[in-house]
């Protein structure tokens, strides 16, 4: 009697198309061939990302827009009304006040929002999908002048770096994304300048992950976001680079 159930049926049916309909994207994405792969799995990942970090941070900033809100409702009301009578002109200068107050918020919070939010989706998709790691050798971190919490350093693939020409200039900075996946996996904020700590001596060896590449029309770095460093010298610089090429990042 159970499978009679309108209920029971309708649960059913609805887990049978949301399985017809995943084994569709299934044979769609393998019918693409490497394509099909790709998008697969940057769906996939993209699903992570909105899941495990967007989707916490939207709910913590979705929670000041409500209490916002509701403040501007018992503002209205405590200004508008008089008791238990409503008054057209208090209701009237509120609604202006509240009106002007929340453009000019507004206004304020579009300025700052849009970079600070599109920051956020370029480090979240370039951090999951394209961050990479490589060996190579460093000079110790330098801060950026006029940029304060960004530090700056030098790389090149073999030693010593005096005698090579391909050598790349790495940032190191803070980033709402990496606070927001340190919080979650360590319960401490991303910090540059304890990243910059791994760059112990003048010279280093080091095991690096990070992201970007470097563009020099338009100011843009490759960053550095996980490092471990060991000195580096004349007599042990094989040896050193060998290691790292195994060493593991956290």
């Amino acid at each position: 009697m159970a499978d009679d159930d309108p209920v029971t049926r309708a649960e059913q049916l609805i887990r049978e198309r949301k399985a017809e309909k995943a084994a569709q994207q299934d044979r769609g994405t393998r019918g693409l061939g490497p394509i099909g792969v790709f998008l697969d799995r940057f769906i996939g990942t993209a699903r992570i990302v909105w899941q495990r970090y967007l989707r916490p941070t939207w709910r913590i900033f979705n929670r000041p827009f409500r209490w916002y809100w509701r403040l501007c409702r018992w503002m209205f009301r405590k200004f508008a009304f008089r008791g238990e009578q409503y008054s057209k002109p208090r209701g009237a200068a509120a609604f202006v006040a509240l009106s002007l107050f929340t453009i000019f918020l507004g206004f304020h919070l579009v300025v700052h929002a849009i970079p600070i939010g599109a920051r956020l989706a370029y480090d979240a998709a370039a951090i999951t999908l394209f961050s990479r790691e490589e060996v190579l050798i460093f000079s110790q971190p330098d801060p950026v002048e006029g940029r304060p919490g960004e530090l700056t350093v030098y790389a090149c693939r073999k030693y010593p770096c005096e005698a090579q020409f391909d050598s790349v200039e790495f940032r190191m900075r803070d980033s709402l994304f990496l606070d927001v996946r340190s919080y979650l996996k360590y319960f401490q904020p991303h910090d540059p300048g304890e990243l910059a700590g791994a760059f112990v001596s003048e010279e280093n060896g080091c095991k690096v992950r990070y992201y970007g590449r470097r563009v020099k029309s338009l100011d843009i770095y490759p960053m550095i976001f996980r490092a471990v460093c060991q000195p580096i010298n004349g007599s042990n610089a094989t040896d050193v680079l060998d290691g790292l090429a195994s060493a593991r990042l956290r």
